[in-house]
C-alpha cells in the first residue's frame, strides 16, 4: 500500500488549516478576512477527512466522509459571505447573508440525506494497489456538486460586477482572486477527468480532487501575503512569498 497520496493530501490539508488560523488571528476584526479565514480552515479539515476516508485504519471510510461533507458545506456557507463583500462592501453586500442563509437551509435536508445514507452516495470498495479503499463519489458530485456550482456562480456575480466597475488596486485584487478560482476549476476537472485518461491510476476523484481544492486557499493566501490584501501583517511570512 502506497502512503504517498495520503501523506500529500493530509499535509496539504494541515497547511491550509494552519494558514487559515494564522490569517484569522492576524485580522479577526475584519469581516472579509474573517470569513475567508473560516472558509480556509473548513476546507483544510475537509481535505484531511477526505484523504483519511481512503487510507486511515482509524474509524470507517463512511465516518470520514461524513466529516468531509459537513465541513465542505460549512465552507460554502462562509465563502458565500466572503464573495459578497470582497474587496469592499456595496449595495449588493446586503444579499450575502440572505444567500448564505438559503444555502444553509438547502444543506440541512441534503446534508441529512448524505450523512445518514452515505452508502447510497459513495461506493466504497477494497483497493489492493493504492490505499485501503477506492471511493467512487460520482453520484454525490453530480447532485450536490451541481447545486454547489450553481450557488457559486450566483455568489461570484457581485465580485465580477465589481471587477467591471472598480479601478486600480481593488480591480487587481478581484482579478487575482478569480485567477485562483479558475485554477481550482481547471485543476479539479483535470484531476477528475483528464489525468485518468492519460495515466492508469486507481486514485479516485475524491482523492485527486482534494489536491485541486487545496490549491484555491493556498494560492489565495499566497496572494494575500504577497500583495498584503486585507491589511494583513505579514512581515514574518514575507520571506515565504518572496522565495516562491
Amino acid at each position: 500500500m502506497s502512503l504517498a497520496p495520503l501523506i500529500l493530501g493530509v499535509i496539504l490539508g494541515v497547511i491550509v488549516v494552519i494558514l487559515g488560523v494564522y490569517l484569522l488571528v492576524q485580522n479577526y476584526h475584519q469581516p472579509i478576512s474573517r470569513n475567508f479565514s473560516l472558509a480556509t480552515i473548513t476546507i483544510g479539515i475537509a481535505v484531511i477527512a477526505s484523504n483519511l476516508a481512503v487510507y486511515s485504519p482509524i474509524f470507517t471510510p463512511q465516518t470520514w466522509l461524513k466529516v468531509a461533507i459537513l465541513f465542505y458545506m460549512l465552507t460554502h456557507v462562509v465563502h458565500i459571505l466572503f464573495t459578497y463583500d470582497f474587496p469592499r462592501r456595496d449595495s449588493m453586500s446586503r444579499f450575502g447573508p440572505i444567500h448564505s442563509f438559503f444555502y444553509f437551509l438547502m444543506c440541512i435536508p441534503l446534508g441529512y440525506i448524505l450523512i445518514t445514507d452515505v452508502d447510497q452516495w459513495f461506493t466504497v470498495q477494497q483497493a489492493t494497489e493504492i490505499g485501503r479503499y477506492y471511493i467512487n463519489s460520482e453520484l454525490m458530485i453530480n447532485v450536490w456538486g451541481g447545486l454547489v456550482f450553481v450557488h457559486l456562480l450566483i455568489a461570484y456575480y457581485p465580485m465580477y460586477r465589481r471587477w467591471r466597475v472598480l479601478q486600480g488596486y481593488e480591480k487587481e485584487q478581484i482579478r487575482l482572486m478569480l485567477i485562483g478560482l479558475m485554477g481550482l476549476v481547471v485543476l479539479w476537472f483535470g484531476a477528475g477527468f483528464i489525468i485518468p485518461l492519460i495515466i492508469d491510476t486507481n486514485l479516485s476523484l475524491l482523492t485527486l480532487g482534494t489536491y485541486a481544492v487545496a490549491f484555491y486557499p493556498v494560492f489565495t493566501i499566497y496572494i494575500i501575503m504577497r500583495h498584503r490584501l486585507f491589511d494583513v501583517r505579514v512581515a514574518q511570512w514575507k520571506f515565504i512569498a518572496n522565495a516562491i
